[in-house]
Protein backbone atom coordinates (compact mmCIF):
# COMPACT_ATOMS: atom_id res chain seq x y z
CA UNK A 1 0.00 0.00 0.00
CA UNK A 2 1.26 3.34 -0.94
CA UNK A 3 1.60 6.54 1.02
CA UNK A 4 -0.98 8.11 -0.91
CA UNK A 5 -3.42 5.31 -0.58
CA UNK A 6 -2.74 4.28 3.00
CA UNK A 7 -3.58 8.16 3.54
CA UNK A 8 -6.68 7.75 1.87
CA UNK A 9 -7.40 4.78 3.98
CA UNK A 10 -6.78 6.43 6.95
CA UNK A 11 -9.16 9.02 6.28
CA UNK A 12 -11.78 6.95 5.58
CA UNK A 13 -11.28 4.92 8.59
CA UNK A 14 -11.84 7.92 10.73
CA UNK A 15 -14.76 9.22 8.83
CA UNK A 16 -16.22 6.09 9.33
CA UNK A 17 -15.56 5.81 13.13
CA UNK A 18 -18.52 8.17 13.51
CA UNK A 19 -21.19 5.86 11.69
CA UNK A 20 -19.61 2.21 12.70
CA UNK A 21 -21.92 1.97 15.88
CA UNK A 22 -24.94 2.46 13.28
CA UNK A 23 -23.65 -0.08 11.01
CA UNK A 24 -22.73 -2.80 13.49
CA UNK A 25 -26.32 -2.50 15.09
CA UNK A 26 -28.15 -2.69 12.22
CA UNK A 27 -26.38 -4.90 9.51
CA UNK A 28 -28.71 -8.22 9.05
CA UNK A 29 -27.66 -10.86 10.97
CA UNK A 30 -28.16 -13.80 8.01
CA UNK A 31 -25.49 -14.62 5.69
CA UNK A 32 -24.40 -11.48 3.37
CA UNK A 33 -25.92 -11.77 -0.04
CA UNK A 34 -23.90 -8.60 -1.69
CA UNK A 35 -21.69 -10.21 -4.42
CA UNK A 36 -24.83 -12.08 -5.84
CA UNK A 37 -26.50 -8.90 -6.47
CA UNK A 38 -23.54 -6.93 -7.46
CA UNK A 39 -22.07 -9.98 -10.12
CA UNK A 40 -24.37 -9.21 -12.73
CA UNK A 41 -23.98 -5.74 -13.23
CA UNK A 42 -20.11 -6.16 -12.75
CA UNK A 43 -20.83 -8.19 -15.87
CA UNK A 44 -22.56 -5.73 -17.77
CA UNK A 45 -20.67 -3.21 -17.40
CA UNK A 46 -17.23 -3.89 -16.79
CA UNK A 47 -14.85 -5.84 -18.91
CA UNK A 48 -13.25 -9.20 -17.41
CA UNK A 49 -10.53 -7.42 -15.85
CA UNK A 50 -11.97 -6.97 -12.43
CA UNK A 51 -11.57 -6.77 -8.62
CA UNK A 52 -13.66 -8.10 -6.18
CA UNK A 53 -13.01 -6.81 -2.71
CA UNK A 54 -14.26 -7.53 0.77
CA UNK A 55 -12.75 -6.07 4.04
CA UNK A 56 -13.49 -5.60 7.52
CA UNK A 57 -13.36 -2.38 8.88
CA UNK A 58 -13.42 -1.68 12.94
CA UNK A 59 -12.11 -0.50 16.23
CA UNK A 60 -10.06 -3.19 18.38
CA UNK A 61 -8.15 -2.96 21.87
CA UNK A 62 -6.31 -0.19 22.96
CA UNK A 63 -2.95 0.19 23.69
CA UNK A 64 -0.43 1.47 26.45
CA UNK A 65 2.63 1.57 24.54
CA UNK A 66 4.76 0.76 21.15
CA UNK A 67 6.18 -2.31 22.58
CA UNK A 68 2.24 -3.54 23.45
CA UNK A 69 1.25 -1.99 19.96
CA UNK A 70 3.75 -4.27 18.10
CA UNK A 71 3.09 -7.40 20.38
CA UNK A 72 -1.07 -7.10 20.01
CA UNK A 73 0.02 -7.29 16.05
CA UNK A 74 1.73 -9.67 15.99
CA UNK A 75 -0.74 -11.89 17.73
CA UNK A 76 -3.35 -10.91 15.28
CA UNK A 77 -1.06 -12.01 12.13
CA UNK A 78 -1.09 -15.42 13.78
CA UNK A 79 -4.91 -15.16 14.53
CA UNK A 80 -5.35 -15.09 10.85
CA UNK A 81 -2.48 -16.80 9.95
CA UNK A 82 -0.67 -13.87 8.05
CA UNK A 83 3.23 -13.89 8.03
CA UNK A 84 4.07 -12.48 11.60
CA UNK A 85 6.07 -8.68 11.13
CA UNK A 86 8.79 -8.02 13.17
CA UNK A 87 8.12 -4.21 13.51
CA UNK A 88 5.91 -1.52 12.20
CA UNK A 89 5.92 1.76 10.85
CA UNK A 90 4.62 5.35 11.42
CA UNK A 91 2.84 7.71 9.24
CA UNK A 92 2.62 11.10 10.99
CA UNK A 93 1.13 10.30 14.74
CA UNK A 94 0.32 6.66 13.60
CA UNK A 95 1.30 3.44 13.97
CA UNK A 96 0.89 0.67 11.22
CA UNK A 97 1.40 -2.70 11.40
CA UNK A 98 1.24 -4.34 7.95
CA UNK A 99 1.09 -7.87 7.12
CA UNK A 100 -0.62 -9.48 3.86
CA UNK A 101 -0.32 -12.78 1.74
CA UNK A 102 -0.47 -12.83 -2.21
CA UNK A 103 -1.17 -14.87 -4.94
CA UNK A 104 -2.53 -18.10 -2.99
CA UNK A 105 -3.39 -21.18 -4.30
CA UNK A 106 -7.04 -19.83 -4.82
CA UNK A 107 -6.16 -16.59 -6.73
CA UNK A 108 -6.89 -14.68 -2.95
CA UNK A 109 -5.19 -12.20 -1.42
CA UNK A 110 -5.02 -11.08 1.84
CA UNK A 111 -3.92 -8.62 4.27
CA UNK A 112 -4.01 -6.88 8.11
CA UNK A 113 -3.41 -3.57 8.69
CA UNK A 114 -3.75 -2.56 12.35
CA UNK A 115 -3.21 1.34 12.76
CA UNK A 116 -2.56 3.00 16.42
CA UNK A 117 -3.46 6.40 16.90
CA UNK A 118 -2.01 8.72 19.57
CA UNK A 119 -4.61 8.18 22.17
CA UNK A 120 -4.60 4.63 22.31
CA UNK A 121 -7.30 3.75 20.39
CA UNK A 122 -7.04 1.50 17.13
CA UNK A 123 -8.44 0.33 14.11
CA UNK A 124 -8.25 -3.21 12.43
CA UNK A 125 -8.70 -3.61 8.74
CA UNK A 126 -8.51 -7.23 7.53
CA UNK A 127 -9.07 -7.80 3.52
CA UNK A 128 -9.39 -10.33 0.62
CA UNK A 129 -9.47 -9.62 -2.84
CA UNK A 130 -9.23 -11.37 -6.08
CA UNK A 131 -8.76 -10.40 -9.89
CA UNK A 132 -10.28 -13.56 -10.95
CA UNK A 133 -14.49 -12.48 -11.10
CA UNK A 134 -14.33 -16.56 -11.28
CA UNK A 135 -13.40 -16.96 -7.94
CA UNK A 136 -17.25 -15.29 -6.09
CA UNK A 137 -17.08 -18.44 -4.48
CA UNK A 138 -13.96 -18.80 -2.97
CA UNK A 139 -13.81 -15.30 -2.27
CA UNK A 140 -17.01 -15.80 -0.10
CA UNK A 141 -15.78 -18.63 1.53
CA UNK A 142 -12.46 -16.76 2.89
CA UNK A 143 -14.81 -14.45 3.89
CA UNK A 144 -16.88 -16.63 6.23
CA UNK A 145 -13.36 -17.98 7.39
CA UNK A 146 -12.17 -13.91 8.45
CA UNK A 147 -15.88 -13.65 9.75
CA UNK A 148 -15.07 -16.87 12.03
CA UNK A 149 -11.50 -15.81 13.48
CA UNK A 150 -13.16 -12.14 14.03
CA UNK A 151 -15.86 -13.53 16.07
CA UNK A 152 -13.21 -15.64 17.98
CA UNK A 153 -11.86 -12.19 18.86
CA UNK A 154 -15.37 -10.97 19.94
CA UNK A 155 -15.64 -8.98 16.94
CA UNK A 156 -19.01 -8.13 14.80
CA UNK A 157 -17.80 -8.06 11.54
CA UNK A 158 -18.53 -4.41 9.56
CA UNK A 159 -17.97 -5.72 5.95
CA UNK A 160 -17.70 -3.71 2.84
CA UNK A 161 -17.91 -5.20 -0.60
CA UNK A 162 -17.16 -3.86 -3.84
CA UNK A 163 -16.55 -4.47 -6.83
CA UNK A 164 -14.23 -2.40 -9.26
CA UNK A 165 -12.91 -3.00 -13.08
CA UNK A 166 -12.97 -0.81 -16.00
CA UNK A 167 -15.83 -0.30 -17.94
CA UNK A 168 -17.11 -2.27 -20.80
CA UNK A 169 -16.76 -1.35 -24.53
CA UNK A 170 -19.87 0.20 -24.47
CA UNK A 171 -20.15 2.46 -21.72
CA UNK A 172 -16.50 3.10 -21.71
CA UNK A 173 -17.35 7.39 -22.04
CA UNK A 174 -20.91 7.28 -20.49
CA UNK A 175 -21.59 4.93 -17.27
CA UNK A 176 -24.95 6.89 -16.73
CA UNK A 177 -26.98 3.56 -17.93
CA UNK A 178 -25.37 2.18 -14.63
CA UNK A 179 -27.54 4.01 -12.76
CA UNK A 180 -30.75 3.80 -14.46
CA UNK A 181 -29.80 -0.40 -13.73
CA UNK A 182 -29.30 0.40 -10.23
CA UNK A 183 -32.31 1.96 -9.74
CA UNK A 184 -34.99 -0.63 -12.07
CA UNK A 185 -32.30 -3.81 -10.65
CA UNK A 186 -31.83 -2.94 -7.07
CA UNK A 187 -34.80 -0.48 -6.63
CA UNK A 188 -32.06 2.27 -5.42
CA UNK A 189 -32.95 5.37 -4.32
CA UNK A 190 -30.56 8.30 -4.83
CA UNK A 191 -28.98 9.63 -1.26
CA UNK A 192 -26.72 12.03 -2.30
CA UNK A 193 -24.08 12.64 -5.43
CA UNK A 194 -20.85 14.40 -5.01
CA UNK A 195 -18.53 15.30 -8.27
CA UNK A 196 -14.92 16.34 -8.72
CA UNK A 197 -12.59 16.78 -11.44
CA UNK A 198 -12.93 12.74 -13.14
CA UNK A 199 -14.82 11.56 -10.95
CA UNK A 200 -18.65 11.32 -9.95
CA UNK A 201 -19.78 9.31 -6.68
CA UNK A 202 -23.20 8.71 -5.74
CA UNK A 203 -24.55 6.85 -2.85
CA UNK A 204 -27.86 4.91 -2.83
CA UNK A 205 -29.90 2.76 -0.51
CA UNK A 206 -31.53 -0.41 -1.68
CA UNK A 207 -34.09 -2.38 0.33
CA UNK A 208 -32.46 -5.31 -1.37
CA UNK A 209 -29.18 -5.48 0.94
CA UNK A 210 -29.19 -6.35 4.52
CA UNK A 211 -26.63 -3.74 5.61
CA UNK A 212 -27.12 -0.23 5.87
CA UNK A 213 -25.31 2.65 7.69
CA UNK A 214 -26.40 6.40 8.36
CA UNK A 215 -24.83 9.68 6.61
CA UNK A 216 -26.35 11.41 9.57
CA UNK A 217 -29.93 12.36 7.67
CA UNK A 218 -30.68 9.15 6.33
CA UNK A 219 -29.73 5.40 5.88
CA UNK A 220 -27.62 4.57 2.66
CA UNK A 221 -26.43 0.86 1.82
CA UNK A 222 -25.06 1.39 -1.73
CA UNK A 223 -22.46 3.85 -3.21
CA UNK A 224 -21.05 3.66 -6.78
CA UNK A 225 -18.18 5.60 -8.31
CA UNK A 226 -17.34 6.41 -11.57
CA UNK A 227 -13.51 8.08 -12.41
CA UNK A 228 -12.45 9.03 -15.96
CA UNK A 229 -8.40 8.53 -16.30
CA UNK A 230 -7.42 11.49 -18.45
CA UNK A 231 -4.88 9.75 -20.75
CA UNK A 232 -7.83 7.05 -21.38
CA UNK A 233 -10.77 8.89 -21.33
CA UNK A 234 -12.08 5.69 -20.25
CA UNK A 235 -14.61 5.36 -17.35
CA UNK A 236 -13.80 3.01 -14.16
CA UNK A 237 -16.25 1.90 -11.96
CA UNK A 238 -16.56 0.78 -8.42
CA UNK A 239 -19.33 -0.59 -6.81
CA UNK A 240 -19.26 -0.97 -2.56
CA UNK A 241 -21.99 -1.78 0.13
CA UNK A 242 -22.35 -0.57 2.14
CA UNK A 243 -19.72 2.26 0.99
CA UNK A 244 -16.45 2.14 -1.01
CA UNK A 245 -13.97 2.52 0.86
CA UNK A 246 -10.98 1.68 -1.74
CA UNK A 247 -9.34 4.37 -3.88
CA UNK A 248 -11.72 4.74 -7.26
Amino acid sequence: MNRQLLSYAICVIIAFGYIAGAWAARAAEDGDNSFELLMPLSEQFMTTEQKMIVKHTGTYQSYKNESQFLQIGQQLSQRFQLPVSEDFTRDGDHLLYKTSVQDQPEGIDTSLLWIGFADGTTELIVTAQTTKPNKAAAIRSVQQDMADKLASLHIKPQWNVMIQGIASEAYRTDASPLNDSLRSRLLAQKVEQYEDAGSTSITYYSPLFKERITNGKQDMNLQVAVHRNSVTQQNRITIGIPAITVEY
